[in-house]
């Protein structure tokens, strides 16, 4: 592949509790290359939003701390930065939609004067050109009307239509990178499904690489190049979408690709994980997993699994990845 855009590398994040320090995420490394979609999948509270958070240097300190790690884009270790550096990066060469575009928008300011504070921050042009680019924003990412839409409030406009407004603030500065966390969610499908077009269109004509943070394999199958499976603070599977799908290594992302429901699969009960997800202040010993893993052996409660390449590009935190990869390679044939 070309040269990485962002590489994250061994980052470890810790929050301050009554119990003491906490790493939410623990060593992880992931790598997003130009102009392609990367994929972070992992239930609630697995580390997603936290790494996300960390690129863009929003961990709120205290009572979060990078404690560890490098986080190097374009060439420029992030985590080096003195915060005026990191302001000129954060909306011009990497942006963010959040997951809620409610709270994220002021409501006391008109969309209009929200998308022009991005490009005044970031451009030295006059305003009219300012209002000019915030109103063809606006129409770049379908509002229809755009002229009217940028003179009223958040409240005034849906849900769909928000998060439009949120991908529009988000591309104002033609970004290399767009970090988009849960950009469906509490969405309708229909406007989930315009979302997601949106998002392919823009990286297409604008050349932008997304990392897309979602908890919905079914987007993942929809939009990425790569995948990255997170459980517990930690990357347990990366691999390419179609390697995932079609020859899954880690007993994890099994388990969540097999609670799914198939078109042309058997009704009934969907298949779920057993138990439930560690508390990041009592980690089992060895791999986080094996409370809830049927491979399951003493070497997996006694030692940590590293995470180990198993094909070209193809990695998981498994001993037995291999016999998991197999067997799911038997199942798919």
């Amino acid at each position: 592949m070309s040269e990485q855009l962002l590489q994250v590398k061994q980052l470890r994040v810790s929050f301050a509790t009554d119990n003491g320090a906490v790493d939410v995420v623990n060593g992880i490394d992931l790598t997003v290359y130009p102009k392609e979609t990367l994929g972070i999948v992992g239930e609630s509270g697995c580390g997603k939003s936290v790494t996300s958070l960390a690129v863009m240097g929003l961990i709120p300190t205290p009572p979060g701390k990078v404690r560890e790690g490098e986080i190097w884009f374009d060439g420029k270790d992030l985590l080096k930065m003195r915060e005026a550096e990191l302001r000129k990066i954060r909306g011009n060469d990497i942006s963010m939609i959040f997951q809620e575009p409610m709270s994220s928008l002021d409501p006391a300011f008109t969309i209009g004067s929200q998308i022009n504070e991005v490009i005044s921050f970031h451009e030295k042009i006059s305003p009219a050109e300012v209002k000019q680019r915030s109103i063809e924003l606006l129409r770049l990412v379908g509002i229809p009307n755009p002229e009217q839409r940028y003179k009223e409030y958040p409240h005034q406009i849906s849900g769909g239509m928000r998060q439009r407004v949120m991908i529009a603030i988000a591309l104002a500065c033609n970004p290399k990178l767009l970090i988009a966390d849960e950009p469906t969610t509490a969405l309708d499908v229909t406007v989930q499904a315009q979302i997601l077009e949106l998002m392919i269109d823009i990286r297409e004509r604008l050349n932008t690489a997304i990392m897309l943070i979602t908890h919905d394999l079914g987007v993942v199958a929809e939009m990425c190049d790569r995948v990255v499976v997170m459980y517990a603070g930690e990357v347990v599977e990366e691999a390419t979408t179609v390697d995932l799908f079609d020859r899954t290594a880690h007993p994890y992302t099994e388990g969540l690709l097999n609670s799914m429901p198939k078109l042309n699969g058997p009704k009934g009960r969907l298949n779920s994980i057993e138990g439930n997800v560690p508390l990041l202040s009592h980690m089992p010993a060895g791999c986080r997993f094996h409370p809830r893993c049927s491979y399951a052996t003493d070497k997996c409660r006694a030692e940590k699994p590293p995470l180990a390449e198993i094909e070209a590009g193809h990695k998981a935190r498994c001993w037995y990845a291999a016999d998991v990869l197999h067997k799911t390679r038997g199942d798919a044939v």
